[in-house]
């Protein structure tokens, strides 16, 4: 919408936010726990055509005056606002990194010993266990593997540190 109020063709301002959202949804494949799916491309592209529709009807130079006014306070506040927006800006980045912190945590292994903590999780399997290589997707450690050992129970954060100073037999 802000496009076509800038004075974007409808066309333009489509494509833009066709491309946007393909960006969006390509990259969710990289990312673990994200899902990329159709429908959300194609409601982020319908969106996109009916806001930039919506910016020629009677509400376009409503939304306009909002936008404008809203860009004119937050590109040139004032040092008291300035002190408000910053400490807000804060605020966000802190919520933003706890809460991918939260969404993220799915996707890790709770089976291992992590940055100094011990998970007392085991997981077990019938399956052999393969150190460097996985069957499926076909992923194989490239380089050494050294210093391996395999406990049959979760250590303490002592225990480890008492064991790392031994050489392996």
């Amino acid at each position: 919408m802000t496009l076509r109020l800038c004075g974007y063709s409808m066309a333009r301002t489509s494509l833009v936010g066709t491309l946007l959202s393909f960006g969006i949804e390509v990259t969710q494949f990289a990312i673990p726990g994200r899902d990329p799916n159709l429908g959300d491309f194609l409601f982020n592209v319908c969106g996109t055509v009916l806001g930039s529709s919506l910016s020629r009807t009677a509400l376009g130079p409503a939304v306009e005056s909002v936008f404008s006014r809203c860009m004119r306070v937050l590109t040139r506040p004032e040092s008291s606002l300035a002190d408000h927006l910053a400490l807000a800006a804060a605020l966000m980045a802190t919520a933003m990194f706890g809460l991918t912190g939260i969404l993220l945590a799915p996707a890790f292994s709770r089976g291992t010993y992590f940055g100094g903590i011990d998970t007392n999780i085991l997981q077990t399997s019938s399956a052999p266990l393969r150190l460097g290589g996985n069957t499926y997707p076909k992923d194989y450690f490239q380089g050494l593997i050294d210093n391996v050992r395999i406990y049959n129970r979760s250590l303490t954060t002592r225990e480890i540190q008492a064991d790392m100073y031994f050489p392996v037999l």
